[in-house]
């Protein structure tokens, strides 16, 4: 009970003392048990079961993040393709966009063009700058274009309605974009008017808005009203539906979304089966994720999205055993893997005790000439700490640069934690740290006082020194 009511710097001294006693051996659960008891601890999160395991899934959830929007859901067809060229997150419309240069160009063309109030510029010009501005989510830009239209004495037609709704949803202002949608219903009830009244184009740009906010129940209400406007919905529409259950985490929605399109007769594609099993992954329902990719694995339609997809899902719960096996069946299929599966086979290999596999699991990305991540380095330097392997821990620092990588401060810790007998590495790769202006973390700085407090007498000043350096200036222990 007395361990409950320690803090981590307590502990800290506690462990300093202890590797200088005889008595260390029957505290040992005290250091283990440090994370169980810091709940407030800054860098909590990169901590899996003890104290020298960094690497979580949380590490890896950004190899997904380019995996997520798998369909572009623009607002017609001539734009779907178009749109799936650009892939910046950038906000402001940096440079970079390589063959697509020549979009942000006509984007400054047509922008200076409603600026001045001359009509140097067609319709369609205007309604492709507004899609780029979209895509580069520059809705005001968008915004600005869109009411400028009739300044070139134009009239805006639907498909500029289209895609200032699809801009103002890419930047998750779908406040904006209902709004844009009103306007557009009560412009297309006006008698005298030449607007056409939306189409299931117009929903698709809605439905994006959704699923980049995150809003499922909205997403469901537009299904309800295009049905009743008898506006039949299609793939894109149903599987950006699903999107927003998913990212909300209503699996049973999703699934239900799916039902409908049954009764409709409209059959599933692979990217719609994907979201759906997105959804469930997210949920946790892993089971239900499973049969959802049955129906793939019979027309052999796995892709690296699907694996990748149960993969995570299963890590998240734990089920270490079929992450492994997803990765065997990965293998064996034709499907183009990436970092991200490469990088879960490795932790759930290092989560199983499987230590020896990892390197193996790393070799196997490299022949296939698919570069290592941050988190991949980081679970192969905390397998090669597991297997007593400290020189290749290390190493794989030096590999990191080599392959154009930056090793980072959890990087860092773990190769410190494979060194935890070694305070003279470890106080060398303090050294490299303070090279490179990387300041050391929480994490760091205790992994380094737990080396220097094994090495016994000859370190345990220095120990001390850093623990007071941390209560002085920080980060606090």
């Amino acid at each position: 009970m007395l361990i409950s009511y320690l803090n981590i710097k307590h502990l800290l001294y506690l462990l300093i003392t202890l590797w200088n006693c005889d008595s260390f051996t029957s505290y040992q659960s005290v250091v283990l048990n440090i994370k169980s008891i810091s709940n407030s601890y800054k860098y909590d999160s990169y901590f899996n079961g003890n104290i020298n395991r960094y690497v979580t899934i949380d590490n890896i959830i950004s190899i997904s993040d380019s995996r997520d929007n798998q369909r572009d859901l623009s607002t017609d067809q001539s734009q779907h393709l178009y749109a799936k060229t650009f892939k910046s997150k950038n906000q402001g419309g940096s440079k970079g966009y390589g063959a697509n240069d020549d979009r942000r160009r006509q984007l400054e063309r047509v922008l200076s063009a409603v600026r001045a109030e001359t009509s140097t510029v067609s319709l369609t010009e205007i309604n492709h700058a507004i899609t780029t501005a979209g895509r580069m989510c520059r809705v005001d830009d968008a915004l600005e274009i869109f009411r400028g239209i009739e300044l070139l004495k134009f009239q805006p037609d639907i498909m500029s309605y289209n895609n200032v709704i699809w801009a103002a949803g890419n930047a998750g202002r779908v406040e904006l974009a209902s709004k844009l949608f009103q306007e557009l219903l009560q412009t297309a009830a006006n008698s005298y008017s030449s607007i056409k009244k939306p189409n299931v184009y117009t929903y698709g740009a809605l439905m994006h808005g959704c699923a980049k906010s995150r809003n499922y129940k909205l997403a469901l209400s537009y299904i309800d009203l295009m049905l009743k406007q008898n506006i039949k919905p299609n793939l894109v529409v149903f599987t950006s539906a699903i999107e927003a259950c998913s990212e909300s985490g209503q699996y049973k929605e999703a699934l239900l979304i799916m039902e409908r399109m049954k009764a409709l007769n409209i059959k599933p594609d692979v990217t719609m089966i994907n979201a759906a099993i997105k959804a469930c992954s997210i949920a946790g329902a892993m089971d239900e994720a499973e049969e959802l990719a049955e129906k793939l694995r019979q027309f052999s339609n796995m892709d690296v999205f699907t694996y990748h997809t149960l993969m995570m899902g299963n890590t998240k719960l734990g089920r270490y055993y079929k992450v492994l096996e997803l990765y065997e069946e990965a293998l064996q299929s034709n499907a183009q893997l990436d970092g991200g599966i490469y990088s879960l086979a490795m932790l759930a290999a290092l989560n199983s005790g499987m230590y020896s596999n990892v390197p193996k699991i790393a070799e196997s990305a490299r022949s296939q000439n698919v570069k290592l991540t941050e988190a991949s380095y980081t679970t192969l330097i905390q397998a090669y700490a597991e297997a007593g392997a400290s020189e290749l821990a290390v190493s794989c620092l030096d590999r990191m640069v080599d392959e154009g990588l930056q090793p980072n401060e959890i990087s860092y810790a773990a190769a410190m934690a494979a060194c935890r007998d070694k305070p003279e590495i470890v106080l060398g790769l303090l050294d490299r740290m303070a090279d490179e202006k990387i300041t050391p973390n929480t994490v760091v700085l205790t992994t380094a006082i737990n080396s220097l407090a094994r090495g016994g007498p000859a370190f345990t000043d220095k120990a001390y020194d850093m623990l007071k350096y941390m209560e002085e200036y920080g980060p606090q222990p």
